[in-house]
C-alpha cells in the first residue's frame, strides 16, 4: 500500500513539474514574439516626404515608417503591383527607418537563423561600445521567394545600422 501511494504522489509531482516547465515554455515564447514584434512594429517619424511617396502611401494605406511595413511591401511587391519606382522608395524608406533607430540610439539587425532549430527572440550584445540588439526571426530550411525578398530589404536596414553603430 505504501508503493502504490508514493508512485501515485511521484506521478502527481512529475505532472506539476512538467505543466509548470510547459508554462515557462509558453511564456518565454510569447516573450520572444513580443520583443521581436516590437522592434519590427516600431515607428520612425520624420521621415521624408515627397509627392511619390505620399501616392505610395494613399496606395499602401500605410505611413510606411516601420521595418515591418517595408518588409512586407517589399517581398509582396509583385503582388501589390508596385513598379520600380515604388520598389526603390521603399529600399530608401527602410534606410531611412535604419537611420531613425541610430539617431534614438536604438541599435538593431534582423537576422533570419533558418535550419533545423531556428531561433526566435532577441538579444543584446556590445558593439564598438554599444548596446545592439538582434532579432533573431526563425525561418525555415526551405528560402521561398519572398523569404529572399525579406532578407534583401533587411539586409539594407543591416548595412545602414551596421555603418551607424562602427562609425558613430
Amino acid at each position: 500500500m505504501k508503493n502504490i501511494v508514493t508512485t501515485i504522489l511521484f506521478l502527481f509531482s512529475l505532472n506539476a513539474i512538467s505543466q509548470n516547465d510547459v508554462e515557462e515554455s509558453y511564456y518565454q515564447s510569447e516573450r520572444a514574439e513580443n520583443d521581436v514584434n516590437q522592434l519590427l512594429s516600431y515607428p520612425i517619424s520624420n521621415l521624408s516626404e515627397n509627392e511619390s511617396v505620399s501616392n505610395l502611401k494613399k496606395k499602401l494605406k500605410s505611413e510606411i515608417n516601420t521595418v515591418s511595413d517595408c518588409d512586407v511591401f517589399y517581398k509582396y511587391s509583385k503582388i501589390l503591383k508596385l513598379n520600380e519606382t515604388e520598389i526603390e522608395i521603399l529600399k530608401n524608406r527602410i534606410e531611412e527607418i535604419a537611420q531613425g533607430f541610430c539617431s534614438l540610439k536604438k541599435y538593431t539587425y534582423f537576422q533570419y537563423t533558418g535550419g533545423y532549430s531556428p531561433i526566435f527572440g532577441v538579444k543584446d550584445e556590445t558593439i564598438n561600445n554599444k548596446i545592439v540588439s538582434t532579432a533573431m526571426l526563425g525561418g525555415g530550411c526551405v528560402i521561398e521567394e519572398s523569404d529572399k525578398k525579406s532578407r534583401e530589404i533587411l539586409a539594407l536596414f543591416n548595412s545602414k545600422m551596421e555603418n551607424c553603430v562602427l562609425n558613430k
